[in-house]
């Protein structure tokens, strides 16, 4: 009986193994659109197999895409407590990467990524909690970080880095260290260097990066360029799925998260401002 048990348990355990490997994780989080629960899945995936790599670039890279997808997964969660839960194991990952990374000349573009990650999960716990802490955050933490990443490798998520500061700058308070019109700048740093022009409009590959120039030209009021920005990307968000899921085949979720919040925003958000500033303003 005890040799049948032993190769019962050899097997179970040769099925997780092969069950936890990179191309399982990276196909669960292609289908994160399909259920957020995959990009969980994929994470613990990851997380898995950094803690037993050992090589140090390959568990730098295991690192970053479990920050990649817990920020996903992040801004699925519906509490502020689930989601400053995700986010903080998210930051934790990108930055664990980062220092891991710190002095390798060779990787600057890889901790450039987890540096990227690392802000984008420590803006969005930032904002979960509330109160002062985005601004303790902007001041002590995405500022010196960002420009860091900005030192190793600008162009890292399609210019992310100038989604995440620009948009800070653009929405802290000038007296506490905002400055809306050097946000705009860096935003459409980003904008500019990934424009994409399709049959019927003119908009970033990233359509995130379109919302936040939108969000910067009217809160600047730069109206006439806002109208002509919202008019392309309203013929976008209206045109075929297909189309705009070619429009960027590896952010096919995100992207129609963004059509969505345009076409039908939620109150109290950015897009809801967004819109209402398009009617007064652009009709």
């Amino acid at each position: 009986m005890l040799k049948p048990l032993i190769i019962s348990i050899s097997l179970l355990g040769s099925f997780y193994a092969s069950a936890n490997t990179i191309e399982v994780a990276t196909d669960l989080f292609s289908k994160r659109g399909e259920d957020a629960q995959n990009a969980k899945k994929a994470a613990s995936i990851y997380e898995a197999l950094a803690a037993n790599e050992v090589n140090t670039v390959k568990k730098a890279e295991l690192l970053v895409s479990q920050s990649e997808a817990l920020y996903f997964l992040g801004t699925r969660q519906k509490s502020s407590s689930d989601q400053i839960k995700v986010h903080t194991k998210g930051e934790n990952a990108g930055l664990a990467a980062s220092k891991m990374l710190k002095d390798d000349e060779s990787n600057k573009s890889l901790r450039a990524r987890a540096l990227y990650f690392y802000g984008s999960n420590i803006g969005k716990r930032g904002l979960a909690e509330g109160g002062t802490e985005p601004l303790k955050l902007f001041k002590k933490v995405l500022k010196p970080k960002m420009n860091e990443l900005i030192d190793l490798d600008e162009t890292v998520e399609e210019y992310g880095v100038y989604r995440i500061l620009g948009l800070a700058y653009v929405k802290v308070p000038g007296l506490l260290g905002g400055d809306k019109e050097k946000g705009l700048k860096m935003i459409r740093r980003g904008f500019d260097a990934t424009v994409v022009e399709g049959d019927d409009f003119t908009v970033a590959s990233n359509s995130t990066t379109t919302r936040y120039m939108l969000f910067a030209l009217m809160k600047n009021k730069y109206k006439t360029e806002f109208c002509a920005l919202a008019d392309e990307f309203y013929a976008f968000a209206e045109s075929e799925r297909e189309t705009q899921d070619a429009h960027n085949p590896n952010l096919i979720p995100e992207t129609q998260d963004e059509v969505n919040q345009f076409l039908d925003p939620k109150e109290d958000t950015d897009q809801e401002e967004i819109i209402k500033y398009y009617d007064k303003k652009c009709s």
